[in-house]
């Protein structure tokens, strides 16, 4: 929908459905949004919140790292290897990530905070490696995804060896 089709529905809610749209659901690239705001449709004393879309959330994370890995195509990185190739930057870790990424948005819709934590838990789990383990953040218990967290525990219930 274009800029001037979500302002005219916003404008003539009141008079044909005497309903105040007070929720705007967009994709994340719409302009539509702050016309909107910025033509106050409904006055200054009524609020109209912009909501995301998680799966376009998604996308847009994943078009971007996409985007990052095909400008730096050929380059080498700080440690002499290239972003891409095995485990690196591949089509299928920016699909994984995107996945991880839209659970922890889903798993922590009440609280931005954990929402925050549980994806920076994906960057540090995902720049982990034996000799810097970064899963200090990484969810703990039998069910974990994590398996170095899993290692761990596995070592703790194991019994003492003589």
């Amino acid at each position: 929908m274009g800029v001037d089709g979500a302002l005219s529905i916003f404008q003539r809610s009141v008079q044909r459905y005497d309903v105040r749209y007070t929720k705007y659901l967009e994709d994340g690239d719409s302009k539509a949004f702050h016309n909107i705001v910025k033509n106050e449709v409904y006055g200054d004393n009524c609020t109209i919140t912009k909501l995301e879309c998680i799966g376009h959330v998604m996308k847009r994370m994943g078009s971007r790292l996409r985007r990052f890995k095909a400008k730096r195509r050929g380059q080498k990185l700080s440690d002499g290897k290239a972003l891409c190739g095995k485990n690196r930057l591949t089509e299928a870790s920016i699909d994984q990530l995107q996945t991880y990424y839209g659970l922890a948005i889903r798993r922590n819709l009440s609280s931005v905070k954990d929402m925050r934590q549980g994806i920076w838990v994906i960057f540090l789990h995902k720049i982990s490696t034996d000799e810097n383990p970064q899963h200090g953040f990484c969810p703990s218990g039998p069910d974990t995804w994590c398996r170095y967290k899993k290692a761990q525990l596995e070592k703790k219930s194991l019994p003492p060896q003589t």
